[in-house]
């Protein structure tokens, strides 16, 4: 993860799809972080996209018929663990 302002990172990391793993850079952003009403644990929440090419996974079929750019949205949120 690399820090690109107050509230946004760089998260990268291998995707596998389709038997293929490849590199992939989530553009992330803060959505919060507080007390989680439900458990009382410290949460923060994050999300992101990242736009991969189906066809650098195999995933070629009926390229460019059909489009070959998709785009990954994430979003998660993270409890800290003792």
């Amino acid at each position: 993860m690399t820090r690109t302002g107050g509230k946004t990172a760089n998260i990268t990391g291998d995707l596998t799809l389709h038997g293929v793993t490849r590199p992939v850079t989530i553009r992330a952003h803060l959505i919060g972080s507080g007390i989680n009403p439900l458990d009382k644990k410290e949460t923060v929440g994050f999300e992101g996209n990242a736009v991969i090419m189906r066809s650098a996974f195999g995933v070629n079929r009926y390229v460019p018929l059909v489009g070959d750019s998709v785009t990954l949205h994430i979003a998660g949120a993270f409890e800290r663990q003792p």
